[in-house]
């Protein structure tokens, strides 16, 4: 039986991390992880200097990231 992958669309990288809480976790397509790593470190400055941080893992057999916010 042959396994059935849907692609996610795309989404709004910054904002969605904005509204995280400690221990939520959001998806983002594969495509968008080079972005989704890099934001805390250049578009979301303020927030990292008040101690926020997030956890990745790459799930490549959804094709997909799992962002959680550990702090």
């Amino acid at each position: 039986m042959e396994k059935t992958i849907t692609m996610m669309e795309k989404r709004p990288i910054a904002g969605t991390l904005r509204n995280m809480a400690i221990g939520a976790v959001e998806y983002f397509p594969l495509s968008q992880f080079p972005a989704v790593k890099n934001a805390p470190y250049y578009g979301m400055r303020m927030e990292k200097a008040l101690g926020w941080k997030f956890k990745y893992e790459v799930q490549d057999e959804y094709l997909r990231v799992k962002v959680t916010r550990i702090a």
